[in-house]
């Protein structure tokens, strides 16, 4: 870089004014001979008188080793050091000289362009003591700095390529050093924002960092010089448009650093209430990683250290904000300014009705009978006429109007052209504004209702500057929750669409949004809960920390910290989408015991039982549902278990919904497999003996709600049913809980087909009832005549009652038959096989370790022989192991497998369980009088129907494959889609023949 290029002119300064005006005329004197100081020309140097002296310094600094200033040791840079210090003190009169020459080797130095370089020579120089010319020195490097731009621009952009680097060093570290010296050249700085390469544009943005941050520009400071605050406006501005700017580089440094300043509280409140959260959540839709994640930063970070409040409800300050507005209205009414003139009307409304029913009266009498003038001085009679007519009405009226006739009011015309009421409205008004005026001059001129008239204005006034102050302060915690609100949105979209850096810090944000009470945060939080399912455990732990903070109050009593974790469990669960359902119960089931604590528990168990009707139906939903919840957690699931009588009770006598969530909770009492293994499995066996009074009462409820007529709302639109649910966790407790499967899944079957027999022969009876009435048969369709006899209505009306029983019962019944054939298949497929080879490992170790201690007790070791004989004919027959049995060719799996085979092959036969279901499956398909709703269950539980068996799988697919594809109802062929993925996997070579069918879907 030549001596012309580093020695910036700043040509024209009287022509570039500041940025903003000064406050007054010395401050911009001040700033006036402040730039004038340091102003720098390359036509005032006198190269020839000091080339000499500054060769001599800087090649002594060079070959000292300046250009390893990196690497140079403590002696060296002390050295160096005084010898620098002694040639700015010897040479003072050419500072200007010295400081462009130091600006220069920035660009010389080829240590410069090296990574991780930093600029040394503000620092150095900051750091010399003693040295009267190091405030000079730095003075003038910085209005060289500052004027760089304006060389580029002189020169017409013909830089080197390399000049990028070291400028952007430079303006970092005189950023670091020396911020408040760039204040008088600010101008000329600012046009470093507008330069072509974007990492001197983000030097820029860190040094305004660092200038916002001086002294010069806190607080206090800028209350007494209106410039600097006009000055420090203007520069978050300009970070504010650097949002916009088209590289992604620079918008991340402005939001980096608005995120930096909002931490250390130096952003105005002007600022949010112009909209600065919302322009920044508005990066949230960016393609760039960077900015995102930036964006997502400092929305995580600002409720953090947000200065305005803890709660941001909105409800709650709306009606704050209405009420203190509703004080201030009645505040106003009472100025006591206007004291004076309102207790003169308030005496004067007392009587004013009779004083215009008085003046209505003189002048009818008036009007028809002329009276005397009034003797005396007209001006004397009417004063004392104001000071009596509230105690002497009628009299100082009769004299007000007699006046008035008289002519003392001139511009009052009296005439007959005039009505009445019209000259009575007149002669009221005057007569009302004249005792205002007298009783408010009375007043003032007592000295002491003065006085006390005075201090009542100073505390009004001080009341409504108190009121001001709270109105502004509810409506910015308004404008800021709006904002964060309109930010949720574009953060969830980031959630799952986004990168794991950025989601972290999003779900940071959601999470501080929830405890804050941004409006809308219940359902992001819900929405959030989703990420549980991904596969990155980063993710999962982020979104089980965020549900810690959340949920889980962190106070050190123990009382106050159920309650609170209590009430925000139960604040998540309500009116929850059974979308979200899933999601939120994952994540609350994987939260550890540590934070919620058996308190917890037992409050949600006191809002459950409480049968004074106190607490909502909602809360004792989501705390069922809580409490169903931690049954599948292993930290409370053994606790729960010894509440089981408590489970039943609920479902005994407590409201159907919380009923149903209470069956949930019994079915997840039961046995998980950790999904890491295949051998594993839980050494605590849940079995319970079917004659146990608990499935009596599961019983019970279960046909209640399967018999059960649609509920209503009260709009009369059809309501929530739950019998699908009641069906399916019942049917959980059959195949996981009950000891004998068998017997007490076909008595429930047997019932159900009994009740549905039942109906269909009251249908029958009524059909034939009505038919013989009618005297023959209706033709389907024909329009229904209505008859005078009460009989033929009453038989109608049963018989129309039978067949809705009928085709809601059905449909249920395909339900429960679909239902039964999907936890065969899990049963078969995945418990059993798991439980055969854990207990056939159990029961071989446990004899083979008998056998070694026969000696010792006979008896004993024989009766667990016998157990063990008993238990593997029973249930393992042709599992044991094949080197016991010297059996060879065959290994466990095998034999597993081929049991497995043999299952599949007996499960369809026609007088089993399975088989019966499945012909009432077919027939509710096939029959062509079916009704729509019965088919459409029945084309459901088909699909479920084909994963059992190869066997009906190979016949069946083409039926299967044709429903898939050509189904009228879209409902149906989604879930017979979702059966096809379980189809392919289970029965691949019967479906794979109709590849082709399912690719033109």
């Amino acid at each position: 870089m030549s001596d012309e290029s580093a020695g910036v002119a700043e040509e024209g300064a009287g022509d570039e004014q500041a940025q903003t005006q000064p406050a007054n005329e010395d401050e911009e004197e001040e700033l006036e001979n402040e730039e004038n100081k340091h102003e720098i020309s390359l036509d005032d140097i006198n190269q020839d008188d000091i080339k000499d002296r500054l060769d001599k310094l800087f090649s002594a600094l060079q070959t000292s080793g300046w250009a390893r200033i990196g690497q140079l040791n403590l002696e060296e840079a002390d050295s160096i050091m005084d010898f620098i210090a002694l040639n700015i003190n010897n040479e003072s009169k050419y500072l200007q000289d010295i400081a462009k020459s130091l600006v220069r080797l920035a660009f010389e130095l080829p240590y410069m362009h090296q990574p991780n370089a930093t600029y040394p020579f503000f620092k150095k120089i900051a750091s010399m003591s003693g040295c009267s010319a190091v405030q000079p020195l730095l003075e003038y490097m910085t209005a060289v700095v500052c004027q760089l731009y304006d060389v580029a621009k002189k020169f017409d952009g013909k830089k080197k390529s390399d000049e990028t680097k070291p400028t952007s060093l430079l303006v970092r570290a005189m950023a670091d050093v020396c911020p408040q010296l760039i204040y008088p050249y600010l101008t000329r700085f600012l046009r470093f924002l507008n330069h072509e390469q974007p990492a001197i544009r983000v030097s820029t943005l860190y040094a305004i960092n660092a200038i916002l941050r001086c002294q010069d520009m806190s607080t206090e400071r800028i209350k007494h010089f209106p410039r600097k605050k006009k000055t420090k406006d203007d520069l978050l501005d300009r970070i504010r448009d650097a949002m916009n700017d088209e590289s992604s580089l620079v918008r991340v440094m402005a939001i980096k650093t608005l995120s930096d300043l909002s931490k250390d509280n130096l952003i105005p409140k002007a600022h949010f209430r112009m909209g600065l959260i919302s322009e920044i959540g508005s990066h949230l839709r960016e393609d760039k990683i960077s900015v995102r994640r930036a964006a997502g930063h400092y929305l995580s970070q600002f409720l953090e250290v947000n200065t305005y409040g803890h709660d941001f409800d909105y409800e709650l300050h709306k009606k704050e904000l209405l009420e203190t507005l509703e004080q201030k209205k009645k505040l106003l009414a009472k100025n006591p300014e206007n004291h004076m003139v309102s207790a003169a009307v308030e005496q004067f409304s007392k009587v004013e009705k009779q004083i215009e029913e008085h003046i209505l009266h003189y002048v009818k009498k008036f009007r028809k009978k002329r009276v005397p003038a009034v003797e005396g001085d007209p001006e004397n009679v009417y004063g004392a006429v104001i000071h009596h007519v509230v105690k002497s009405t009628k009299e100082s009226v009769c004299i007000f109007v007699r006046l008035a006739f008289d002519g003392l009011f001139q511009f009052l015309n009296i005439t007959d052209d005039k009505s009445d009421e019209e000259l009575t409205k007149e002669l009221f008004d005057i007569l009302k504004e004249e005792f205002v005026n007298v009783k408010t001059a009375e007043f003032m001129a007592n000295e002491k209702d003065v006085l006390n008239n005075e201090q009542n204005v100073e505390d009004y006034e001080n009341k409504i500057k108190q009121i001001n102050k709270k109105i502004v302060a509810i409506r910015d915690m308004l404008i800021v929750g709006l904002e964060l609100e309109h930010c949720l949105p574009p953060a969830l979209t980031c959630i799952f669409n986004g990168e794991t850096s950025e989601v972290k810090e999003l779900i940071k944000f959601i999470a501080e949004c929830k405890q804050f009470n941004i409006k809308g945060s219940d359902h992001a939080v819900r929405s959030m809960c989703s990420l549980i399912w991904k596969n990155s455990e980063e993710l999962r732990q982020a979104v089980l920390d965020a549900a810690v903070l959340m949920f889980c109050s962190t106070n050190q009593h123990e009382d106050i910290r159920d309650e609170a974790t209590t009430n925000n469990l139960i604040a998540v669960m309500c009116d929850i989408t059974n979308a979200d359902r899933g999601c939120v119960e994952e994540v609350i089931r994987r939260i550890s015991s540590e934070h919620i604590r058996e308190g917890v528990i037992d409050r949600f168990w006191l809002i459950v039982k409480d049968k004074r009707n106190e607490i909502p139906l909602a809360q004792k939903i989501a705390a069922m549902r809580l409490i169903s919840v931690r049954a599948m957690s292993s930290d409370d699931k053994q606790r729960l278990r010894g509440r089981l009588r408590s489970f039943q009770q609920i479902i005994r006598e407590s409201h159907p919904m919380v009923a149903v969530e209470a069956l949930k909770g019994i079915a997840n009492l039961a046995e998980e497999y950790d999904s890491s293994s295949l051998d594993s499995i839980k050494k605590t066996i849940l079995r319970i003996p079917q004659t146990d009074s608990l499935f009596q009462t599961i019983e019970k409820f279960f046909f209640k709600e399967i018999l059960r007529e649609p509920m209503l709302e009260k709009t009369g639109k059809s309501g929530q049913d739950y019998w699908f649910y009641v069906v399916q966790n019942t049917l959980d407790i059959i195949f996981n809980i009950a000891k004998d499967t068998n017997a007490l899944l076909a008595r429930i079957t047997a019932r159900l087909f009994i009740y549905l027999k039942r109906i269909s022969e009251a249908y029958t009876f009524y059909a034939k009832q009505l038919e013989e009435m009618e005297g023959g048969l209706v033709e389907e369709g024909a329009e229904i005549q209505e008859s005078d006899d009460p009989k033929v209505e009453i038989v109608r009306e049963r018989k129309l009652y039978w067949s809705l029983m009928w085709i809601r019962i059905s449909e249920r019944v395909m339900a429960f038959a679909g239902e039964v054939a999907t936890r065969a298949v899990v049963h078969v497929g995945h418990s059993f096989m798991r439980s055969a080879r854990a207990l056939v490992s159990l029961l071989s170790s446990t004899f083979s370790g008998k056998m070694k201690a026969r000696a010792i007790n006979d008896g004993k070791d024989e009766l667990d022989a016998l157990e063990y004989a008993s238990a593997k004919g029973q249930y393992f027959l042709g599992f044991q192991k094949s080197n016991e049995e010297g059996v060879g060719g065959m290994g466990d799996e095998e034999r597993l497998n081929e049991r497995t085979k043999c299952i599949d092959q007996r499960l369809l036969e026609d007088n089993a369980l399975l088989g019966r279901l499945f012909q009432l499956v077919i027939f509710g398909l096939r029959a062509e009088d079916m009704p729509r709703v019965v088919r459409n269950a029945a084309a459901v539980a088909f699909g479920k129907f084909m994963l059992i068996s190869p066997v009906i799988s190979n016949k069946g697919t083409y039926l299967f494959t044709a429903l898939m594809t050509n189904y009228p109802v879209d409902l149906v062929r989604h879930n017979l889609l979702v059966n096809c993925v379980d189809f392919y996997s289970r029965q691949s070579n019967s479906i794979s023949q109709y590849k082709q069918d399912l690719y033109s879907l």
